[in-house]
């Protein structure tokens, strides 16, 4: 090994390699607390992580509850609605009969035969005017009267 002339004898050698070695002890010094800075702040970006995943975990609970909850609600609707299209259904059914019966019990009063009606105003329908009306006619617009009312049942529940 050679040494450098500026280093002429072992005492100024011991200083260079003493003052190299505080040096080399400040370096790994600083990177040792640079590194624990490092651990510090991983760790404590770990924990927030470890914060926000426990919250998104919490919120997708309370966001599957609610649609559950909707989807029974809307289940129970369906079948709400379902009941009262069943109960319209029938009512038409009726309705229909009903218009059946009446159909056959005006053919067979004819048109001769005199129709007590009452003399209030009746679905913009004059008292005066209906008596003036035949059979088949006052049917017809019975018959209208009492399909649009039904249809205007449905209209209202299918909404």
């Amino acid at each position: 090994m050679q040494i450098d002339p500026q280093y002429e004898s072992y005492g100024s050698l011991y200083h260079k390699i003493q003052n190299d070695s505080t040096d080399f002890h400040n370096t790994v010094t600083f990177l040792f607390d640079a590194m624990k800075q490092t651990n510090l702040t991983i760790e404590t970006e770990i924990d927030y992580l470890k914060s926000v995943t426990n919250q998104t975990t919490e919120t997708v609970e309370v966001i599957k509850k609610l649609l559950n909850r909707i989807l029974r609600n809307d289940q129970d609707a369906k079948q709400e609605l379902i009941k009262k299209r069943c109960i319209l259904g029938r009512i038409k059914l009726d309705s229909s009969c009903h218009l059946a019966v009446l159909k056959l019990e005006l053919k067979s009063l004819g048109n001769r035969q005199k129709i007590k009606i009452p003399t209030y105003t009746y679905n913009n329908y004059s008292s005066w005017y209906l008596k003036k009306l035949n059979v088949q006619r006052l049917f017809r617009i019975w018959s209208n009267m009492i399909i649009k009312t039904v249809n205007m049942s449905i209209d209202k529940t299918n909404n």
